[in-house]
């Protein structure tokens, strides 16, 4: 964890403290011309911030102190009440048009730069962002047309049960999405038989169309098929979630193997 966090701190590049999409695993250098990414900054700050609080280690408090509070959020506006979501080197770069504001996983970042003790942004940018909702068999919830991790990433790293603000409990929309996600799923279990109430997801790996629930277009991966969604039941959702991972693990070593073939193949 030291090399680790002594690598984030002193080696890999960054701008205002934001770290590009993808690196290089061996040297760090950027990769395919992609953008400093705010929300995958926003998701290693996570993991530095809870490596922080784990480990009774004064270098490592110390190093992921240094890099969560060197990030500045406010620059990451551009301007704006809501963030880009990221920002480009060089010429025809700079910031991405596209922003973060819309509910999805975008929670973590707003929570991180609110709370910075040394680059913080305005309480005023969490009520910046719009939270749509969706209909769906008796279901009614906080969401855009988006997979269900957009509901359950910032859930791995902030507590929200029992904690509302002016327009939801954040952790019983999780729910009521992931219900709502579960019943699209086996309704369509003629076409998929695979599905079961311990086995349903769609997941995002390879060319997602659109998800959207009832009436609305429907569009699906290459991967019908996935535990993924039903075993992040185990976050609080539902004790689902470990019959969940009894099935996928009853899956074959041949078949998982495939699927990670599949994938392999796609993105190459």
């Amino acid at each position: 964890m030291r090399q680790t966090l002594r690598f984030l701190k002193t080696q890999l590049p960054n701008e205002h403290g934001f770290f590009y999409h993808f690196v290089d695993l061996d040297t760090g250098e950027r990769m395919w011309n992609c953008e400093l990414s705010s929300i995958d900054t926003s998701l290693l700050l996570c993991g530095v911030l809870t490596a922080r609080q784990h480990f009774n280690d004064a270098e490592i408090q110390e190093l992921a102190t240094a890099i969560y509070e060197r990030v500045d959020w406010p620059w990451m506006l551009n301007g704006g009440d809501t963030f880009s979501m990221g920002w480009k080197p060089g010429f025809g770069g700079g910031f991405l048009p596209s922003r973060w504001n819309q509910y999805c996983e975008l929670m973590m970042i707003y929570l991180l730069a609110i709370g910075s003790p040394t680059h913080p942004v305005s309480s005023d940018t969490w009520k910046a962002w719009s939270r749509p909702t969706v209909k769906f068999q008796g279901f009614e919830y906080i969401s855009g047309h988006d997979p269900l991790f957009t509901h359950l990433n910032s859930h791995a790293w902030f507590d929200f049960r029992d904690k509302r603000d002016a327009f939801a409990n954040y952790f019983t929309n999780s729910v009521t999405a992931t219900r709502a996600h579960k019943q699209f799923c086996l309704s369509l279990r003629d076409e998929f038989p695979d599905y079961s109430a311990d086995l349903w997801g769609l997941r995002r790996p390879i060319r997602l169309l659109d998800i959207r629930l009832g009436a609305v277009l429907r569009g699906w991966d290459d991967w019908m098929e996935a535990s993924c969604p039903a075993l992040l039941e185990l976050g609080g959702f539902s004790a689902r979630g470990l019959h969940a991972g009894a099935a996928e693990y009853s899956r074959t070593v041949s078949e998982a193997w495939d699927d990670m073939d599949l994938w392999t193949r796609s993105i190459r």
